[in-house]
């Protein structure tokens, strides 16, 4: 695990315990992510993290609403299907967009909205994430 993702992990568990956000997490975000905190910060706040939860298969997908669409990030992975992300990951970077960012924070600090749907629905949305790219 590289310096940066251990950091982003200290600061995540920091945020979590205390329920909320210092002007020291920004700076220290900042200074991991540069303009990509503010932008995840920016997405938090304004309420755009999505959990949905299918029943009654438990299946859990994170979508992050951006500026012009919805994207699929999956947490477990470091994976999002934003243009930044791919662009990184393909240079070789390691890549951590604003909308993985995003999840994470959200997440901890429980700033989430909840859809919870029935399995019928998983596949539809999926296709919409596919027919995106």
């Amino acid at each position: 695990m590289s310096k940066e993702l251990k950091d982003f992990a200290s600061i995540c568990e920091k945020i979590g315990k205390r329920g909320y956000l210092t002007s020291n997490d920004k700076e220290k975000l900042q200074d991991i992510f540069g303009e990509r905190a503010e932008r995840a910060l920016e997405l938090v706040f304004l309420n755009r993290v999505k959990k949905y939860k299918f029943t009654p298969s438990n299946i859990t997908l994170w979508v992050v609403v951006g500026k012009t669409n919805e994207y699929l990030v999956i947490p477990e992975s470091r994976f999002c299907m934003c243009d930044d992300f791919l662009f990184s990951f393909f240079k070789g970077e390691q890549p951590f967009c604003s909308h993985l960012i995003a999840q994470k924070i959200a997440e901890v600090l429980g700033e989430v909205e909840e859809i919870e749907e029935s399995d019928e629905y998983y596949f539809p949305l999926m296709e919409e994430f596919v027919s995106l790219r």
